[in-house]
């Protein structure tokens, strides 16, 4: 039996430790067969950072960087 997706709580938690700020968006996304949760961080520095986790796994899978002004 595959497990369910992880909690929102508990990846929040491993996503704060290694993204510090303030948590801006949380999504929670079906594709390519895998359920993933896009969070959106705003760092102390005011860059806002998309950081895609693998709801199963809890996995990092990638992130991107943004200007708050872009």
């Amino acid at each position: 039996m595959q497990r369910a997706i992880l909690p929102l709580r508990a990846v929040l938690e491993t996503v704060r430790q290694s993204f510090p700020g303030e948590v801006a968006g949380i999504e929670l996304e079906h594709e390519n067969g895998r359920w993933l949760y896009e969070i959106k961080v705003i760092s102390p520095a005011g860059v806002i950072k998309e950081v895609r986790v693998d709801a199963r796994t809890g996995a990092f899978l990638r992130g991107r960087d943004a200007d708050i002004d872009d």
